[in-house]
């Protein structure tokens, strides 16, 4: 902390807060997030109601599993990019398509175009992972695990801002402008994060990028062979994938409740928004305030390991009952801990490893491994659907279920933390 600041933090509180020099990857990769997840608020809002006007709730599923197909593809193009250009260069090339392709898809839909709806709906998760790993790969790679406990936490915060006041805004005019447009106008928000984050890119090291980067340029696994080096990596893969078993099936759920109770495509966009704001609201507090005091004062390992348990005792609580409210209750808790707590404890894996393992390994685990453990869960929930018509509230068993194994990949990880700990980077 600086200026007339500092005088006010009483000196054994000092080490909690950032110090000046700090502050600059904070507002880079706050300022970059801001905008990404501003977009992704807005048409994530809309999509799902796009897609239930062309198509039944119960084609949900099918629609997330169709995402691992494009998530490979998008993948694959993204390490080749990251060899060719570099990361600033790819930054910028994945925002620019970003922006084009929703613009596309605005036409598309508006012209009652089918398919775009269900395209829409894939490349929503697909486009904000690679965009938002690529920030959080910037942020691990200026800072320590220390300085990183002390700032994570308030980055988070500032980035849910954008979320907040976009989801009220959704929440009250999406009657009015249409589901189309927003999708358009989620498009604005996606090319002014490029400028931010080049801020920050420009000052990385170039000579030991540009190194990394030509010996990885012979690697073709794409950052896959460092999940069989480092056990920690590979623990933290399952993890994830089990994490979004729950992501997937809380948010069927809600969805389909959503379908159910709201029948204007407008309404249930601007109850998403809503819902949406109402998320980064109780994320923002937590990042703001309990994310940086359970990260500076409990060990990583618990915090691990409390999470799922946490998770446990929600989706018992949802199994009984079908209240719209309450159903999305539960969603907004199990969101609100991944957005702080979670986020902010898994980045802290990353920062003892290289280059090429917060740059390419972080995708496959992070955007791989979560959008490929949503649509694997959400295909298996597709098939349960059309064979033996499940009712909806068996999403809440597989989500109770995946909570309990949560736990066991938890212990797991809590024992490989040592090893990360002492790891050199290479």
């Amino acid at each position: 902390m600086y200026g007339p600041m500092k005088n006010l933090i009483p000196k054994g509180m000092k080490h909690l807060f950032p110090s000046k020099h700090e502050l600059f990857p904070v507002f880079v990769a706050s300022t970059t997030g801001f905008f990404v997840l501003t977009s992704y608020n807005w048409v994530r809002s809309a999509s799902p109601a796009l897609f239930m006007s062309f198509y039944s709730k119960d084609e949900l599923p099918w629609a997330m599993g169709l995402m691992a197909i494009g998530l490979v593809i998008a993948l694959y193009f993204y390490n080749k990019i990251l060899s060719w250009f570099g990361p600033r260069l790819t930054f910028h090339i994945c925002t620019i398509t970003s922006t084009l392709l929703f613009v596309v898809h605005y036409f598309a839909i508006s012209a009652k175009i089918k398919i775009a709806a269900l395209s829409l709906f894939i490349l929503k998760d697909i486009y904000v992972m690679i965009l938002i790993e690529q920030i959080w790969s910037y942020f691990n790679t200026v800072n320590t695990v220390e300085s990183s406990k002390k700032t994570s936490g308030f980055m988070m915060a500032i980035v849910t801002i954008g979320p907040i006041v976009g989801g009220q805004i959704i929440s009250h005019y999406a009657t009015t402008w249409g589901s189309e447009a927003i999708v358009l106008y989620s498009s604005f928000f996606i090319l002014p994060s490029s400028l931010f984050l080049d801020l920050g890119l420009r000052r990385l090291p170039p000579q030991r990028i540009k190194s990394e980067i030509k010996r990885e340029h012979r690697d073709y696994t794409m950052g896959l062979s460092y999940l069989k080096k480092y056990p920690v990596l590979l623990s933290l893969f399952f993890i994830i994938l089990i994490s979004q078993v729950l992501a997937a099936t809380t948010t069927l759920r809600l969805q389909a409740a959503v379908s159910e109770t709201i029948l204007s495509v407008d309404q249930q966009t601007a109850y998403f928004g809503n819902y949406y704001s109402l998320i980064n609201i109780v994320a923002a507090f937590m990042q703001f305030i309990g994310t940086p005091l359970c990260l500076q004062f409990i060990p990583l390992s618990i915090i691990h390991l409390v999470i799922p348990i946490i998770h446990i005792f929600l989706g018992i609580f949802v199994l009984f009952t079908h209240n719209l409210s309450l159903i999305m209750l539960a969603s907004l808790s199990f969101k609100s801990i991944d957005y702080s707590l979670f986020r902010g404890a898994k980045e802290l894996l990353y920062i003892p490893f290289n280059f090429d393992v917060r740059y390419r390994t972080k995708q496959i685990i992070d955007v791989f491994g979560y959008r490929s453990g949503k649509a694997g869960i959400s295909l298996l929930l597709g098939v349960l659907k059309t064979g033996l018509r499940i009712p909806d509230v068996f999403y809440s068993y597989f989500s109770l279920i995946a909570s309990v194994i949560w736990v066991f990949f938890a212990f797991k990880i809590a024992r490989h933390l040592p090893d990360t700990k002492n790891e050199k980077s290479a």
